[in-house]
């Protein structure tokens, strides 16, 4: 009868203490502390599963490879090349789940000792496969209404895409704020190891945010990520550059404030259960307000953007979690399938100036342009506190990208 009671009194015991344990949040307990809510990792170890969160730059339109893909192919690259290489030598070491760095500041740049190095196959996850279909107006896009069924590349390999390596949650038009709760449910669907934040262009640009009000729905995202795995490891993306466009010359400065408070926060909420780096794709991606040869249309990378917004990810894959024998190298452009080289101008990087008549004409025509090019987003705004006259902020969106 005591044993029976004694029984039931520890069966209880243990129960309520799972129970607690399960109500953690992490962004009430003390830096450091979290490890030991870590659920455990997937059951395949040689395998890396990642959850890209993003908008337009990670989702791409159609024949895009998208810089989804050029990682997809480093990881794939340097699994096969490790299986190889290990085929006629004993295996010294067996892959491991991702190891953070030991601190966020801690700098593992120029390591040369090839033991750390890991090498699992690459698993994307998500609930969406493709790029925007080209019969989509990328303007109008309705970021609640995914289109995400358009193709790729034709050369990009099959494994990839139409083989199920594709998988994505990013959505073109999508803010950083649209994502906050719906990001729970997916992580929780898809057990990431990896979650890739690649947001805030559009709260910038289409939506009005200022520095710090981006700051906090990037801090929301990476809390409610830890609300459904507490181990997950983060990348936080910080935000590129676009051409310059007249009348939102505030674009370029909230862009740098933003970086800079990233950068910073992203330190204190790091944790050794769960680390979050900053990936500087605005260093490598060559886009900026005076000029983008790296992208189509002063913000969405073209074949070689690609290549470059992927090394940026590889360089803190294989400097802080030890992925890879090295950072993906960019190519030459002309080397790049898809890749145009643009015509140069005439003489030494200028073009001649046309007669005065012509000018006057040229601006006519881009006036009714312009009208025509902007009429859905006149269409956009929302009604105000003061009617349709009092737009309210973040309504007015002179922007011709998404």
């Amino acid at each position: 009868m005591r044993a029976s009671a004694l029984r039931c009194t520890i069966v209880a015991t243990m129960t309520a203490a799972r129970l607690v344990k399960g109500l953690a949040i992490p962004d009430l307990v003390a830096d450091g502390d979290l490890s030991y809510a870590a659920i455990p990792s997937n059951a395949d170890t040689n395998t890396v599963r990642i959850l890209v969160c993003g908008d337009s730059i990670s989702q791409g339109r159609e024949g895009d490879f998208t810089w989804r893909y050029r990682l997809w192919e480093w990881f794939h690259n340097n699994s096969n090349a490790h299986m190889q290489s290990t085929t006629t030598t004993t295996p010294s070491a067996q892959n491991h789940p991702p190891q953070p760095s030991s601190s966020p500041s801690s700098n593992t740049a120029g390591t040369t000792n090839n033991d750390k190095n890991i090498y699992p196959a690459i698993q994307y996850v998500g609930p969406f496969k493709g790029t925007l279909p080209a019969s989509v107006d990328a303007i109008s896009v309705d970021p609640t209404n995914p289109q995400t069924w358009g193709t790729y590349h034709p050369t990009v390999s099959p494994l990839f895409s139409p083989g199920g390596g594709s998988s994505h949650f990013a959505v073109y038009g999508r803010p950083a704020w649209q994502d906050i709760e719906p990001l729970h449910e997916q992580i929780t669907t898809h057990n990431p190891d990896i979650l890739i934040l690649h947001l805030g262009f559009n709260d910038i640009g289409w939506w009005g945010n200022n520095a710090t009000d981006l700051l906090y729905s990037v801090q929301r995202l990476v809390f409610n990520a830890r609300l459904a795995r507490p181990d997950i490891k983060v990348l936080i993306a910080d935000v590129s550059h676009r051409v310059a466009v007249a009348g939102r010359e505030d674009i370029e400065g909230i862009t740098n404030q933003y970086n800079a408070l990233l950068d910073t926060s992203a330190a204190e909420w790091w944790t050794e259960g769960s680390p979050v780096e900053v990936v500087r794709v605005s260093k490598v991606y060559d886009c900026q307000v005076t000029g983008c040869p790296a992208g189509i249309d002063g913000l969405h990378p073209n074949s070689l953007g690609d290549f470059q917004i992927a090394h940026a990810y590889t360089q803190v894959l294989h400097e802080k979690f030890h992925y890879g024998t090295a950072p993906l190298e960019v190519p030459s452009p002309e080397t790049i399938p898809g890749f145009i080289i643009q015509s140069p101008t005439i003489g030494p990087g200028y073009a001649p100036n046309p007669p005065i008549h012509f000018l006057a004409a040229g601006a006519g025509l881009f006036s009714l342009a312009l009208v025509a090019a902007l009429k859905p987003e006149w269409l956009r705004l929302r009604r105000g506190r003061f009617g349709f006259g009092g737009v309210m902020k973040g309504r007015y969106h002179l922007l011709p990208s998404r």
